[in-house]
Parts: structure tokens; C-alpha cells; sequence
């Protein structure tokens, strides 16, 4: 693969079993300062894998993952997390006991660093999504998986990381919630913001990506644009069925 000096993030070789069953086989990936790079494939080809060895929830054997060239391979997750990495998990994980504002607040309250023009305030989550808004006294636990997927979005906004990796943010929403959650992504693309965005829906992926890559059976087997992508028929009907 290409090495860049000015990656921001990397994963170099990366191996992930599950017991015995060889999941990541050799990936590598690099990430510019504020670039979103979608990461799309078929279900089942490791892509929530990569999601949790990227924060340490799933340890892997070989290979090196560097945040703005530090090597964070051994770190625990709590300490990826204090070192900037926001994880948007599939299945949204709210701490259903909260509140809607309690638990944006907590966030906030947690956040390390301070970038100009880049960090996201409780109020400004509520703007970008008014049910929240309207829901900020309920707690997390009686909101729709809508609602829930709105306000793990904002939690990892108000923390303010450098790195953000969404994984699946899509599913189970409804079109009108997908135009929302895009519109929020795009003013968080704006903001120059570094994004790992793990997705099924192509379009909603290639409208935000400066960058993509897909996987198949653990490895990586495409990289491009957007645009190089969706102008190639034959990839994606090999490895999206699309």
C-alpha cells in the first residue's frame, strides 16, 4: 500500500482471530488529517472486527496500530479512548439508566481536547437533532433505536475526539433519519474532522468519503474514490452485490 508522512492514523498488518476463526488477515489502512474514509463490504467480512480492534475490544495478534504517529497497539481501550479515539458502536450500547442530557453532559464533562471550531457542544447536538432536543429529560433506555443512535452520535461529537469511527450508523434507521444523520456528517466533514465511516448503504458512504476501501474475507481488495467506485460496475457487484 501507499505510506503516506502525513497519515494521521494507520493500521499496518493488522491479524484479528475470534478463538480460531481468522477474521482480519493482513489489513492496512492510513487516514489523512480530516479525511473520512469510508470502509464498505458485504456482512460478515470483518468490518465490525476492524471497528473493535481499532479501540481495543478485541485484541489482535500481529500487526501496529499508530494514532498521529504514536504506537497505540497494546494500549487498553480506556486508554484509546483518553488518547482521542471515539467509537460509535453497532447496536448504539446508551447507558439506559440516563438521561438524554445526562449523558451528553457526562460526555462533554469527559472531553480532552480543545480544538478550535471543531468541538461540539451539547446545544449544538440538540440544534442537529431536535428529538433529542424534545427527549432531553427522557432517558435513554425509552427512546426509539432512532433516538438511540442520534445520541450515541452526539456522545462521541461532545467528547471531541480526533479520531471518530462509526460503525454502521445507518442501520435500522428510517430514510427521513438517514437525511439527518447525513446532514450532521457532512457539517462534522466540514469541520475537518478525521471519520472512519463503516457502512452498508453505498450512496449514503460515497456522498461524505474523500476515500474508500472494502473488504472481503478479512483483507482489503479495493481502494479508491468515491467516484472511481461508483463508476465501476464490476466491483461493486463482486464485492457489494450491488
Amino acid at each position: 500500500m501507499n505510506t503516506w508522512p502525513d497519515a494521521f492514523f494507520s493500521v499496518a498488518d493488522l491479524h484479528t482471530y475470534y478463538g480460531d476463526s481468522y477474521v482480519l488477515q493482513g489489513i492496512d489502512l492510513q487516514v489523512r488529517p480530516g479525511e473520512v474514509l469510508a470502509v464498505l463490504g458485504r456482512n460478515g467480512v470483518g468490518k465490525t472486527t476492524l471497528a473493535k480492534s481499532i479501540m481495543g475490544f478485541v485484541g489482535h495478534r500481529q500487526g501496529a496500530i499508530h494514532l498521529q504517529g504514536a504506537d497505540i497497539s497494546r494500549h487498553t481501550p480506556e486508554a484509546r479512548s483518553r488518547a482521542g479515539i471515539a467509537l460509535v458502536p453497532q447496536g448504539r450500547r446508551t447507558f439506559k439508566s440516563l438521561s438524554v442530557a445526562e449523558t451528553l453532559d457526562l460526555a462533554a464533562h469527559l472531553k480532552r481536547f480543545d480544538r478550535d471550531g471543531l468541538a461540539w457542544s451539547p446545544e449544538e447536538v440538540y440544534a442537529a437533532f431536535p428529538r433529542l432536543a424534545e427527549r432531553r429529560n427522557n432517558r435513554a433506555g425509552k427512546l426509539s433505536g432512532g433516538e438511540q443512535q442520534m445520541l450515541a452520535v452526539g456522545r462521541a461529537l461532545v467528547g471531541n475526539p480526533k479520531l471518530l469511527v462509526l460503525d454502521e450508523p445507518t442501520e435500522g434507521l428510517s430514510p427521513l433519519l438517514v437525511q439527518e444523520l447525513h446532514a450532521v456528517l457532512g457539517k462534522v466533514k466540514a469541520r475537518r474532522s478525521t471519520l472512519i465511516l463503516i457502512e452498508q448503504r453505498l450512496k449514503f458512504a460515497l456522498a461524505l468519503a474523500d476515500r474508500v476501501i472494502i473488504l472481503s474475507k478479512g483483507k482489503v481488495v479495493f481502494e479508491s474514490t468515491p467516484q472511481a467506485l461508483d463508476a465501476d460496475p464490476d466491483t461493486k457487484q463482486r464485492y457489494l452485490g450491488i
